[in-house]
C-alpha cells in the first residue's frame, strides 16, 4: 500500500494518512470574488476601497460555474464551513444562486456580501446576507 510521507526539520515522521491529514491547518472559512463587476460608480469606493473593481459595462468575463464549483468541492474537503461569497457586487453575477446552492448542497455555511441593491430572485432561506452600507459625509 503506497502511503504519504511528510518531512517536519529533515525528519520523516510517518507515511500514515491519517497523520498527514492531522497535521494539515484547517481552513474554517473562505471568501471568494465571484466578480469585479459592480453596479455602483462610487469614486470614493473604487480609490479607497476596491481598486480591482470595474463598472458593470465595461468588462463580462468571469470564471464559469464548473470552475467554482470544482473550487467549492476542494474547499470542503479541506474543511471549510463557512463560505462567503463578494465582489465587485455579487448580484450582478449571473449564476450567483447556483453557486449558493452548490454550497449549501455541500453542507456550507453560505453568506453573500452585498450592497443590496440589486434583488435576487431565488436566493434560498439558509442564505446569510450580509449587507454593507455606505454613508457619505
Amino acid at each position: 500500500m503506497a502511503g504519504i510521507g511528510i518531512i517536519i526539520k529533515n525528519e520523516k515522521v510517518s507515511t500514515d494518512e491519517k497523520l498527514v491529514k492531522d497535521l494539515t491547518p484547517v481552513i474554517n472559512s473562505a471568501i471568494l470574488q465571484l466578480t469585479n463587476q459592480f453596479n455602483l460608480d462610487c469614486s470614493f469606493c473604487s480609490s479607497a476601497f476596491c481598486p480591482m473593481c470595474i463598472k458593470l459595462e465595461n468588462n463580462t468575463k468571469s470564471l464559469r460555474e464548473e470552475v467554482w464549483y470544482k473550487l467549492i468541492d476542494e474547499l470542503s474537503f479541506f474543511g471549510v464551513t463557512n463560505l462567503v461569497l463578494t465582489g465587485g457586487e455579487p448580484a450582478v453575477f449571473p449564476h450567483l444562486v447556483d453557486i449558493v446552492n452548490y454550497g449549501l448542497n455541500q453542507q456550507l455555511n453560505v453568506t453573500i456580501s452585498t450592497n443590496g441593491l440589486i434583488k435576487i430572485d431565488g436566493l434560498p432561506l439558509e442564505t446569510n446576507v450580509y449587507i454593507n452600507l455606505f454613508r457619505i459625509r
